[in-house]
């Protein structure tokens, strides 16, 4: 279906009034999903809104990365509103950090995920909150306020889509992976790093043989390319580096997951989300995943 549902359409309703986010709320599923997207929302329009009305500067962080003070002010503000909601939470950042607790509901949130692409004007950088409890992920929202597209998993519902209508105040959702995905055509996007070479010239050389349909390698957010492999079409591939944060990776597992698919390395083993080095494969189709790692392996 492309309709919203009750809770979807107040929340797009209290975004566009600037209707404040509630305080002490009682701890359900409802109530969850109310904040973390309205968040999502709004966190989004500050990072549109930032972009292209100011200059945006930057400083390099001790692991390499680049962090400017949107990241910043974006996590903290992020912070404030989990915190007026559900005062008792753990919140974990990219910028500030903070540690996961057991037994406690844990907020991870990533401001710009690939600030390198938010910083060239790139339309592929994205804002990711999770939360869990007890290494459960209950649920993973990234949001790419430049194509409006916002994927949520939540639970063990099945994952949704809000996307912005032609950028207008419409807005409309769906459930994923999408329908009319053509399951005998692959399509890979493999995240661009240096090291990365040799899997991108295997995946050309496939294509060249007629045996990948379509090879991209688009870059920005990795968060965002794993959701967009819970449309159905794509499978995304991604060589990471070193040992994955929290923030990296788990809110997008959780709706790749809930979509029906899953991330594996390259023994086609689920990863860790928490932990992962390494190489890894996200898609819905496993033959794709499968025809994907064949090609890896060799």
């Amino acid at each position: 279906m492309d309709q919203m549902d009750k809770i979807e359409n107040e929340i797009i309703k209290s975004f566009l009034t600037k209707k404040s986010i509630g305080e002490d709320l009682e701890i359900t599923k409802d109530n969850i999903l109310r904040i973390g997207l309205q968040i999502a929302f709004e966190m989004g329009y500050r990072l549109q809104l930032a972009r292209f009305r100011g200059k945006v500067s930057a400083h390099v962080k001790n692991d390499g990365t680049n962090v400017t003070g949107i990241d910043q002010c974006i996590e903290n503000e992020t912070r404030d509103l989990i915190k007026k909601a559900f005062p008792q939470h753990v919140i974990v950042g990219e910028e500030n950090g903070g540690s996961l607790e057991q037994h406690q509901y844990n907020w991870i949130v990533d401001p710009i995920d690939s600030t390198n692409a938010y910083m060239s004007f790139e339309n592929t950088s994205s804002f990711t909150l999770a939360l869990l409890k007890d290494d459960e992920i209950i649920m993973g929202i990234v949001y790419n306020p430049f194509t409006g597209e916002l994927f949520y998993g939540i639970d063990a519902f099945r994952s949704r889509l809000i996307t912005r209508i032609n950028f207008s105040n419409e807005y409309m959702a769906v459930n994923l992976p999408f329908e009319q995905v053509q399951e005998d055509r692959s399509f890979v996007d493999i995240h661009p790093r240096k090291h990365s070479v040799p899997i991108i010239y295997k995946f050309e050389q496939a294509w060249a043989d007629g045996k990948i349909h379509k090879v991209l390698s688009t870059g920005g957010s990795p968060a965002f390319g794993i959701s967009s492999s819970a449309k159905g079409a794509i499978i995304y591939i991604s060589d990471w580096e070193s040992v994955a944060s929290p923030w990296d990776l788990v809110a997008a597992t959780k709706i790749v997951r809930n979509a029906g698919g899953d991330i594996v390395d390259v023994n086609g083993s689920s990863i860790d989300p928490f932990s992962h080095q390494g190489i890894f494969v996200s898609a819905i189709n496993r033959k794709f995943t499968d025809q994907a790692l064949e090609i890896i392996n060799r």
